[in-house]
């Protein structure tokens, strides 16, 4: 094969690798800050700090998860902690979905209110 042909496979490589690395950026300022709410949380998370995720959720989830429920599901949840790597996988809707990679997979959704918080 000539240089020209090594050349032409390079380029296409790397086009095909930016190609599919771009699908999956988020892409909307929406998508932006949810993605940047989605990994405080999990920062908060493998931080031990419960407290900090109840206060990143909305209006809607604190009227149906009281700050003592939320508590106790984080103590059966910390068994799973912590989460190596957070991937963002696709956004449809306003809601994020993730793969959290630790001890175990989870996915992992995220949306934002209509406030943004």
């Amino acid at each position: 094969m000539s240089k020209i042909a090594y050349q032409l496979i390079a380029f296409q490589t790397i086009i095909f690798f930016f190609t599919v690395s771009s699908i999956k950026a988020q892409t909307t300022t929406l998508e932006q800050k949810t993605d940047k709410v989605a990994r405080l949380a999990v920062n908060y998370m493998n931080i031990d700090l419960p407290d900090s995720v109840y206060h990143l959720t909305g209006d809607q989830f604190r009227k149906t998860i009281s700050q003592p429920t939320w508590n106790n599901v984080y103590k059966q949840f910390v068994s799973l902690l912590p989460f190596t790597k957070t991937v963002f996988i696709s956004s449809k809707d306003s809601i994020n979905k993730y793969k959290l990679i630790g001890k175990i997979t989870l996915a992992y959704y995220v949306s934002l209110d209509q406030r943004g918080n």
